[in-house]
């Protein structure tokens, strides 16, 4: 570990029955308090950070497959946790404060470039996090089995950690990713459980929000699988109060966007899979990962390109689609598909205008019935067939792809209503 964060060495374990903990302290006698009424007016509210998603003295999870830009999400939300700016993630900051980054995976050079393409995304100025931002790499094990190899118990570092949050005042510790802050079984109910208890105790005794990015299994939906694609034994996700994974967008999402399948890697959308301390949010985040050429070609002549690194922001997809509900564009589809009727992808000159059904079925207007066939047909939704007519002439007319239309009418029937 280097010299800007809590050393990460291992002592013989105490005491402590089932705690976990290797400081050997006796336990409390057991008590409890006798409840007394307060007026809810004057309940302090629950000490949200940004948005839904970090809570100080809480620990959220935060899940994905490799490359779906987790780490590039942790670094936005350490600048919208400092910078106050609710633009960064499109979350409401509640309060600002010092972030401390531990990067288990990326040396601090890697990180400086992340951090650096992430400033430069967001219009973030050195001044306006200068002092507040704390970065460690190297090695933190949170927690480790003892000699006999039996128990999994913190190390002496989850105190060091707390000393480092209350002397710097930090309000977001991040620790990327979580699978490297230990050293045991992690298909070991028992052993997550004390994982995630040695994070959770950092956070309420510091009272810090705890963002730890974990990685996913292969395979499985993040809509129907959710807590069970977390790498690991179950008793990690049951022990978090929030719990989000990311996902890259679907060849399906793409095509009901109207949106080429090269660009579609480029989209991740994070899902609530796991908030105890709020409703679960049933609306879906997307986030665009952008790249960032940070203009260092001139530093060593054997790079003459620079690096262009990722960063991420928050994506809206297009309102064009709004009120599209199944029914809806089962029926446009239908009606498109009718081998009866000839459809134009333009009006004029008598021809029968593909926009009209759109118009006739979604209440949209001209305009946006206009926009929706122009993003249908740059995906292949639907297709400019040429034939010839019963004289021999050849014609074109618009069919839908009907593949292409069962991926989109399915990922609408099993996801959210809307392309």
């Amino acid at each position: 570990m280097s010299a800007n964060g809590p050393g990460a060495g291992w002592m013989p374990p105490g005491t402590g029955m089932g705690t976990g903990r290797t400081n050997g302290a006796t336990a409390p006698p057991v008590s409890g308090d006798i409840w007394q009424w307060v007026d809810p007016a004057l309940l302090p509210p629950r000490p949200w950070l940004l948005g839904t998603v970090l809570m100080r003295g809480h620990t959220t999870l935060l899940g994905s497959p490799g490359g779906t830009g987790k780490t590039a999400w942790a670094v936005a939300a350490a600048l919208a946790a400092i910078t106050g700016r609710k633009n960064i993630l499109g979350l409401h900051s509640f309060v600002r404060g010092s972030v401390w980054f531990v990067t288990l995976e990326d040396d601090k050079a890697e990180m400086q470039r992340r951090i650096a393409a992430a400033m430069m995304q967001h219009g973030v100025g050195a001044g306006d996090i200068a002092g507040r931002l704390y970065l460690t790499d190297g090695v933190l094990k949170l927690v480790e089995y003892s000699h006999s190899g039996r128990t999994a118990q913190f190390t002496p570092s989850v105190e060091d950690c707390k000393d480092f949050i209350r002397d710097n005042n930090i309000l977001l510790t991040i620790i990327d990713p979580l699978v490297k802050a230990h050293s045991v079984d992690g298909s070991s109910n028992d052993a997550m459980d004390v994982l995630i208890s040695a994070s959770n105790e950092i956070a309420r005794d510091t009272q810090c929000s705890m963002l730890v990015p974990c990685h996913f299994r292969k395979g499985g939906d993040l809509d129907t699988d959710g807590r069970d694609l977390f790498r690991g034994a179950t008793s990690l996700v049951d022990g978090a109060r929030i719990a989000r994974g990311m996902q890259q967008m679907t060849d399906a999402e793409a095509k009901g966007f109207g949106m080429a399948d090269d660009r579609r890697t480029a989209f991740v959308r994070m899902v609530d899979i796991k908030s105890n301390m709020a409703p679960k949010a049933q609306a879906t985040d997307w986030y665009e990962l952008v790249p960032i050429a940070l203009g260092n070609d001139r530093v060593d002549p054997a790079y003459t390109a620079g690096d262009s690194v990722q960063a991420i922001k928050r994506w809206d997809p297009p309102e064009l689609f709004g009120g599209m509900d199944h029914p809806t564009m089962a029926a446009i589809f239908s009606r498109l598909g009718d081998a009866s009727q000839t459809f134009h992808a333009t009006a004029g000159g008598g021809r029968n205008w593909a926009g009209t059904v759109i118009m006739a079925e979604a209440g949209k207007s001209r305009e946006q019935a206009k926009d929706i066939l122009r993003l249908w047909i740059d995906s292949g939704t639907l297709i400019d067939l040429t034939y010839k007519n019963t004289s021999g002439e050849e014609r074109h007319k618009l069919v839908p792809d009907p593949a292409k239309v069962a991926a989109i009418l399915s990922d609408m029937a099993t996801h959210t209503p809307g392309p």
